[in-house]
């Protein structure tokens, strides 16, 4: 009953005491309903008698894989019934098919009958721990089906062969290029010296192509991004292998020139806006062709035990390095920490070392996953 609710956010969960606040708010069902192209979260839950009247709660949207926010929805309380309410949400941006649950947080922005009343009871709503934040991770529940998927599937599938084949086209563009060079059909003078010119008119406008296919891939929706994040790093790694094999001091164009007695940098050649190299192993036509066989075993979807086949051992690709992390959330689950690898992109030259046989793929730039920190644990009722 929603009068002993106070009594029992202690008993719901292990450690609570620990705590200045108790659970406000009692999640007990949520639906997924598929209306037109887009899915209406509805949500039936209770609050504590000493909610004020007026008071606006935030509802966020949470993948459970990675406790990462997707959307939040505002509920404003407009009369006095604090039991079995219902709302619809209807998220703006693509969701991916796989579980979720939803955070509660009451922000700071209320009306001021509704700060009066918070105010007056301090032991209920500690201002230190404002906005009271809380995962309800007891009430997960699962957006679409395994045909959902399946079609999500194809469509991912499908638009990471197209930007893989783009990228693919500009290496073989550059190298073919580059062998005209070196056979003395073009990009050379009468003399039989390089003519600079012409081969850096070529690289730059080159380059401005490929910096406009990675631009496009850092514009990916968040479905990929998220859920695909594994092949997504991967596709964008491949676009910087490209990038670094034809424009940096110890790539392939580098080594052309220093045959002819020439360095890199005699091709003077400009910084190009989002042009992305920061890939830090060696990159030769071996290595290229390797991450695409990678970037297409994986999207076979296959089981995280086959992905490992023939080849024993973590996954290659598999994020590392630790995002910054979020305020602590009281939850009813277990701990979980997310945790993403990656090289930031820059435009300057990076170092570099042989490629390991096991290599992990560069972070995506402008997609940032949060990551909270561990949070008090316990058991669902």
């Amino acid at each position: 009953m929603l009068s002993i609710l106070p009594v029992l956010a202690g008993a719901f969960y292990v450690g609570a005491a620990d705590f200045d606040y108790e659970q406000m708010i009692e999640i007990t069902d949520v639906q997924a309903i598929k209306a037109a192209k887009k899915w209406e979260i509805g949500v039936t839950f209770n609050l504590i008698p000493d909610m004020p009247k007026g008071v606006k709660i935030m509802f966020t949207l949470q993948r459970t894989s990675t406790n990462q926010d997707v959307e939040s929805f505002p509920f404003i309380l407009e009369d006095e019934n604090r039991k079995n309410i219902k709302v619809k949400f209807t998220p703006r941006v693509r969701v991916s098919v796989e579980n979720y649950q939803l955070k509660t947080e009451i922000p700071p922005d209320q009306i001021a009958e509704v700060q009066r009343a918070f105010e007056a009871k301090p032991k209920r709503f500690p201002a230190a721990d404002a906005p009271w934040p809380w995962n309800h991770a007891y009430k997960k529940f699962m957006i679409g089906t395994e045909k959902d998927e399946e079609l999500e599937r194809k469509e991912v599938k499908k638009y990471v062969l197209e930007k893989m084949g783009k990228i693919r086209e500009l290496d073989d563009e550059a190298a073919a290029e580059l062998e005209k060079a070196k056979d003395g059909k073009a990009y050379v003078k009468k003399d039989k010296t390089v003519n600079v010119e012409a081969l850096r008119k070529f690289l730059v406008d080159w380059a401005k192509r490929l910096a406009a296919e990675q631009q496009v891939l850092k514009e990916a929706d968040d479905f990929i991004t998220s859920k695909y994040y594994e092949v997504y790093l991967h596709l964008l790694d491949l676009s910087r292998m490209v990038a670094k094999r034809y424009y940096l001091k110890n790539g392939d164009t580098a080594a052309f020139l220093r045959k002819q007695q020439m360095k890199i940098e005699d091709l003077k050649l400009p910084t190009i806006e989002g042009f992305d190299f920061s890939y830090i192993y060696k990159v030769s036509s071996e290595s290229i062709k390797d991450k695409c066989g990678k970037i297409s075993s994986l999207l076979e979807f296959k089981s995280p035990d086959e992905a490992l086949k023939p080849s024993e051992g973590k996954a290659e690709g598999a994020p590392d390095s630790k995002a910054e992390p979020k305020k602590k959330e009281k939850t009813g689950e277990s701990d979980s920490t997310t945790e993403e690898g990656g090289k930031k992109a820059g435009g300057s030259d990076v170092s570099e070392t042989d490629s390991p046989k096991e290599e992990k793929p560069a972070k995506a730039e402008g997609k940032k996953k949060e990551s909270p920190k561990k949070k008090k644990t316990g058991k669902s009722s």
